[in-house]
């Protein structure tokens, strides 16, 4: 499989889906993406059996977090499968409840096919049922595919979360996001690099201030910077964070 590029940066998620050419355009596949999903929860649990370490093609930060606090309800917002659920599970982390926040077709989808134990719901459901305040509101890797924080902070307000995980965050030293296109296999993605100060100051606002960061998939035995993508040589990339943020009441 040819690795995924990041090239040109732009203002705007408009101008940078306006760059891709029209015949590179292809049609999200549900279905097809829906198994590299499933792949991705298999192939973590192989992993950690044959190595000791969970540490695959995506790393999670949330069973570091989760120790010695079981039986807490975990929100996952663009969480997919919720492929991370079974790891916690091999690992002695069952959560209360594992609740996956998606796209009303994710959703959907995954309700007809779900991994056991996990629960989807529709991100623009009008009730989630989910009695908050909540303990832990998870997000890996979905932050950048959405345009802003907007649907972050709608979650935070409405759920109210004691803890607030963030892993695969792509930042920005900026003060302004800036935006740029992944080229890989299977289609074009406009992704998103963030204001590591903005959002900061965005979830402060709502009550969650930032205790810890650092450097995505780092802190972990034998494992490395994740080399998920690679640059062009214009583009000033700093590394993916994980942040973690905690209630300041």
């Amino acid at each position: 499989m040819t690795p995924p590029v990041w090239r040109y940066s732009f203002n705007t998620a408009l101008e940078a889906e306006a760059a891709v050419p029209n015949n590179d355009r292809q049609v999200f596949e549900l279905e097809a993406w829906s198994h590299r999903q499933r792949d991705l929860a298999s192939h973590t649990l192989q992993l950690l059996r044959e190595t000791g370490s969970w540490e695959g093609a995506r790393p999670t930060t949330l069973p570091l977090v989760l120790a010695g606090r079981p039986n807490k309800l975990v929100v996952d917002l663009g969480g997919g499968s919720g492929w991370v659920y079974p790891l916690l599970q091999h690992l002695g982390l069952t959560p209360a409840r594992y609740v996956v926040l998606e796209l009303p077709e994710v959703a959907s989808y995954f309700q007809a096919h779900p991994i056991s134990g996990v629960e989807y719901k529709s991100i623009e459901s009008s009730d989630l049922f989910l009695n908050p305040p909540i303990d832990f509101l998870y997000c890996n890797s979905s932050l950048q595919y959405m345009s802003d924080n907007s649907p972050l902070l709608r979650q935070i307000q409405t759920l109210n979360p004691s803890v607030l995980l963030i892993d695969e965050f792509l930042w920005t030293s900026g003060s302004e996001d800036w935006f740029s296109i992944q080229q890989n296999s299977l289609r074009k993605v406009v992704a998103r690099f963030a204001s590591l100060t903005k959002i900061v100051s965005e979830v402060s606002s709502l009550g969650l201030k930032l205790v810890w960061s650092g450097s995505f998939g780092a802190g972990h035995a034998g494992y490395e910077f994740p080399k998920m993508s690679n640059f062009e040589p214009e583009l000033k990339i700093d590394h993916a964070k994980t942040l973690l943020f905690a209630s300041k009441n």
